[in-house]
């Protein structure tokens, strides 16, 4: 058997989302995002335990295709990435398990079925809720509480996740904003409970992200279970934070885990940054930053993820350059990044032709300037991207969605990004061509 079409996260992996539905990989954003169906209704720890899951036949489908040589449409997006020269998840993840990884070119079941004793859950992808103090322009209610607001003064009293069919209200109960279900605080149910002490025993890493998982109460006690029944020094904590809060006995927790990866998201410096991920302050996000990359503790490393969109695209040269110059300790001193995929009008390639021109010449020209070594290996498969497809169509619901956004933040593109207010102002000048 090969093991091109290979990924053990369908063997050792799961996760949740912020509602408590179980997900196969965060990777999965297409369809149903990698949800497991019965009956038109997602199935969610609240009501199936995790061994039934791990053998849902949506899963039981992405192993039977893999093994046979196929590329499911559901990782899809690791695919493209790969078709960019990019490192995907599904190799990163085949690198991280080569004993699951030859454990399943060894068997002979090309069924899809496994026994989850033989497969033990090694990684979990944990979003506890929604609960978040930012509402970035490429999030959604989903994943941020804060976003709810701005829908409901929108005029918008119910939202979907990742398509989904079933809608969420949103109500107005004396004043405060929410969402009007119990799912989003799935993990203070006795079910969830249940699901931790069944998981954990054999769980190496553990993926905390949110809403923002470091305002979550139920994190913590995670960890102190851990640490109470003598797992943590086995397991791996990964985080993907907004670094916008740090609570000082969350070091003394870190302490005894195994290792702790750190991912600060920042997509911007200064002002952008408070645009991009309002309300966030860049000083606060800098020096949480740095209090980690500072401290004592030897078993924390930290890297960044800079989603880049039509908001940042022309931004991160700067901040490239800045954080290369740093001279961290913890972290990687070259800034990581990812292209956004959705909401589709922030996608990179909406952009007209006469402003992709122009961004290639602004990177050609920091290509040949920048001191840091493979710098244009590194970016020109984001350039690379932009220029795969025109989706230029969608300019106007560009358009029109920061605006919308903007009035009920009380700010102006113009104010942050003049040379994108300036190029959507003129859409109606833009020909077929861009």
């Amino acid at each position: 058997m090969s093991k091109e079409t290979i990924c053990t996260i369908p063997w050792n992996h799961i996760a949740t989302y912020q509602n408590g539905e179980y997900g196969i990989c965060c990777q999965c954003i297409y369809t149903s995002g990698g949800r497991m169906i019965t009956n038109n209704l997602p199935e969610n720890i609240l009501n199936t335990d995790i061994d039934t899951i791990r053998n849902h036949p949506t899963i039981v489908d992405l192993r039977r295709s893999m093994l046979a040589g196929e590329k499911h449409e559901l990782c899809k997006l690791c695919w493209d990435e790969e078709a960019l020269g990019l490192k995907s998840k599904r190799i990163g993840h085949r690198d991280l398990y080569p004993n699951t990884l030859n454990k399943i070119l060894e068997s002979e079941d090309k069924s899809g079925v496994i026994d989850t004793k033989n497969f033990p859950l090694e990684y979990m992808d944990l979003r506890l809720g929604n609960l978040c103090n930012l509402k970035c322009r490429s999030c959604g209610p989903g994943d941020s509480s804060l976003w709810v607001e701005d829908l409901y003064h929108q005029g918008q009293k119910e939202f979907k996740m990742f398509g989904m069919p079933n809608a969420f209200e949103i109500e107005n109960v004396n004043g405060v904003i929410k969402i009007n279900s119990e799912q989003f605080q799935y993990y203070n149910s006795e079910q969830f409970k249940i699901f931790i002490e069944k998981a954990l025993p054999t769980v190496t890493r553990i993926y905390f992200t949110g809403g923002e998982p470091l305002l979550n109460k139920k994190h913590y006690e995670i960890l102190d279970y851990c640490i109470e029944n003598d797992l943590a020094k086995n397991i791996l904590l990964e985080y993907n934070t907004n670094g916008t809060t740090l609570n000082k006995n969350l070091l003394t927790q870190w302490s005894h885990f195994h290792n702790v990866q750190i991912c600060f998201s920042v997509d911007a410096m200064g002002e952008l940054a408070h645009y991009i991920r309002y309300p966030s302050k860049w000083k606060i996000i800098e020096k949480n930053m740095r209090q980690v990359d500072e401290c004592e503790l030897n078993n924390i490393t930290c890297h960044t993820n800079f989603t880049a969109s039509i908001l940042n695209i022309k931004h991160l040269p700067e901040m490239t350059e800045w954080f290369y110059e740093q001279n961290w300790k913890k972290f990687n001193n070259i800034l990581t990044w990812h292209r956004l995929v959705g909401p589709n009008w922030l996608n990179i390639q909406v952009l007209p032709n006469h402003v992709k021109q122009e961004i290639i010449s602004l990177y050609e020209d920091y290509f040949n300037k920048s001191k840091i070594p493979n710098i244009r290996q590194h970016i020109q498969p984001l350039i690379d991207y932009m220029n795969e497809n025109d989706a230029s169509s969608r300019l106007m619901s560009t358009k029109f969605n920061i605006a919308a956004i903007d009035r009920v933040r009380h700010q102006k593109l113009s104010d942050y990004i003049p040379w994108l207010s300036d190029t959507l102002n003129n859409i109606d000048s833009i020909d077929a061509t861009g």
